[in-house]
């Protein structure tokens, strides 16, 4: 809540980004589309602790 009421106190302003739709936030789908694309799929991993690694 720290940053709440630095930003309250200022005159910042937030943009509220309803959860849920992948259009609401272009730029993480966008970054999680090239890093399925670029990593998770280029290796091949056998097991959940090869992934974690």
């Amino acid at each position: 809540m720290a940053v709440r009421a630095w930003i309250n106190g200022g005159r910042a302003k937030t943009a509220f980004i309803e959860p849920g739709g992948p259009g609401e936030n272009g730029y993480v789908q966008s970054f999680n589309a090239r890093l399925q694309a670029e990593l998770l799929n280029a290796e091949v991993l056998n097991t959940l602790a090869e992934a974690k690694a």
